[in-house]
């Protein structure tokens, strides 16, 4: 966050222009100190081709949530700071939300935000969270089946590893990859048939019994009073009127 001086300090254009990181020369440096101002939270009086007043400031819980997410969890300061704290606070308290195939994780939070939030941000979120050492990727989350309803419409669900459709269609991929095996032994088949064949036969099991698989889970960690501290500042964003 931009740290000014209050109580009416004046900045010169050079010092506006070392204290924002916009060049002094730039086409539209007036707009764009302007607009680095009032995102920031201060109240300025603009001094043309002088520089600049800083006469106070307001620092709302949006701008605080911005702050932690950047300064104290490495975020870019382009995130929407909102929407990826509510990320962070699904993969802890949305029953599930962690280890959900990424479509399905796009519709949860989609509905939890408010608006559409498509697959390829959530996986650019999950990433950044790794790259911070955030959190870590758990590789056997939960099994989950993918399949076409009656109305050939694609769903997914968790899966229970236990359960007798799950060691259905373990026994059927078993079966069918020893019939693979088979005849490409007494084929001498090369590793481009082998492949075709192994596609077909997923193809085919998933026409008749879907596609099982595990899901990995996005695990925290140890992000302590920075957990609370998001949910408070989330709490209040959403609690306050517009």
């Amino acid at each position: 966050m931009l740290e000014l001086e209050l109580g009416n300090r004046f900045y010169t254009r050079v010092e506006i222009s070392e204290a924002t990181g916009i060049p002094a020369d730039a086409n539209q440096f007036s707009r764009d100190v302007k607009r680095r101002l009032e995102n920031e939270g201060y109240a300025y009086e603009w001094k043309n081709r002088r520089g600049v007043q800083i006469l106070s400031r307001t620092i709302t819980p949006q701008m605080e949530l911005k702050k932690l997410l950047v300064e104290r969890l490495g975020m870019n300061p382009q995130v929407n700071a909102l929407d990826f704290a509510q990320f962070i606070l699904a993969i802890i308290s949305e029953p599930g939300f962690s280890s959900m195939p990424y479509d399905t994780k796009e519709s949860v939070i989609s509905k939890i935000c408010g608006h559409d939030i498509d697959d390829a941000t959530l996986r650019n979120w999950a990433k950044k969270l790794y790259q911070t050492n955030n959190a870590h990727r758990e590789k056997k989350g939960a099994l989950w089946h993918t399949f076409r309803d009656d109305n050939g419409i694609k769903r997914q669900e968790p899966a229970d590893p236990d359960g007798e459709d799950y060691k259905a269609y373990c026994a059927a991929r078993s079966s069918s990859m020893k019939a693979i095996e088979e005849a490409d032994e007494k084929a001498n088949a090369s590793p481009e048939i082998r492949k075709m064949a192994y596609g077909k036969m997923i193809t085919s099991l998933y026409g008749e019994l879907g596609y099982y698989y595990w899901c990995p889970a996005i695990e925290l960690n140890g992000m302590g009073e920075d957990i609370d501290e998001i949910l408070r500042l989330v709490k209040e964003i959403l609690s306050s009127p517009e």
